[in-house]
């Protein structure tokens, strides 16, 4: 009895052992399970934020897209301003050049012009000084031609004296 009471007592003591192992074993599962279900719940909501942050990524870059569509676009019509601003630039430089080139030449005819008009004013007081001289020698004429009448009236035996007609040149 002894020998059994031996072994009961140990088989009692082996089944305390296997009960706490086992106890041990279902607390260690239990823990184990509620971590890997924390770990779930964790790595879900992690998943969850993750996947919001990437869908708010997703939009800013659509957004960010569509801002660099329109900086394209106002580049362009920049680009195209500048092109047209550049060309007016040029015109402006050509007007400007063709303005002094202008200039010049107003200043040519300018000089042209006084030194033709001297030359009328030249011309004109000339046939002025020559028309008071035709007047002259047309007056000059007139009256030789009347003396000359009236002498050889005056040598011819009976004739009339003439009626005065004066005779006129022009």
């Amino acid at each position: 009895m002894e020998i059994q009471r031996d072994e009961l007592v140990e088989n009692y003591i082996k089944s305390q052992r296997l009960a706490v192992a086992l106890g041990r074993d279902g607390k260690e599962r239990a823990q184990h399970k509620a971590v890997k279900n924390l770990g779930d719940h964790s790595h879900g909501k992690k998943k969850t934020n993750l996947e919001l942050i990437l869908s708010r990524n997703l939009n800013l870059i659509s957004s960010l897209k569509d801002r660099i569509k329109d900086f394209e676009h106002d580049n362009d019509n920049l680009a195209g301003e500048n092109e047209e601003l550049r060309q007016f630039s040029l015109d402006g430089y050509q007007i400007a050049k063709n303005v002094q080139s202008l200039s010049s030449e107003r200043e040519t005819l300018s000089v042209d012009l006084a030194d033709k008009s001297k030359m009328i004013q030249k011309l004109l007081d000339q046939n002025q000084e020559l028309s008071g001289k035709l007047k002259n020698a047309q007056e000059h004429a007139i009256s030789l031609i009347n003396r000359s009448n009236h002498n050889m009236r005056r040598l011819q035996p009976g004739a009339q004296e003439p009626q005065h007609h004066p005779v006129r040149y022009q």
